[in-house]
């Protein structure tokens, strides 16, 4: 599976490049019903192809993610997010009860 980014490639892989990338290999291994033993990132603007090996750790983590979201979107609350300068360029500002 490759996914490709209109970015230079970084330095380190951001977690949430990788968790993309992994929630995707999920789906396609749920799809084609064969395990992907790896992942690969193409950066566009730098040409830089990057080969992921995926492991259990980083699939459960992913899993363990969407299970969360799945908890607020029942229990139909935010938990209160903690970095507070973020929220005044929120889209989501007018749904969330913390502010």
């Amino acid at each position: 599976m490759v996914e490709r980014k209109a970015a230079k490639a970084p330095k380190k892989i951001p977690k949430n490049h990788l968790s993309q990338l992994v929630a995707y290999a999920l789906l396609v291994e749920e799809a084609l019903k064969k395990p992907l033993k790896d992942i690969i990132i193409h950066y566009i603007k730098s040409d830089d192809v990057i080969k992921i090996e995926i492991t259990y750790d980083m699939k459960k983590h992913v899993i363990w993610t969407i299970n969360q979201i799945k908890k607020i979107l029942e229990k139909e609350y935010l938990p209160p997010y903690k970095w507070k300068p973020a929220c005044k360029s929120c889209g989501y500002k007018w749904i969330c009860k913390q502010t």
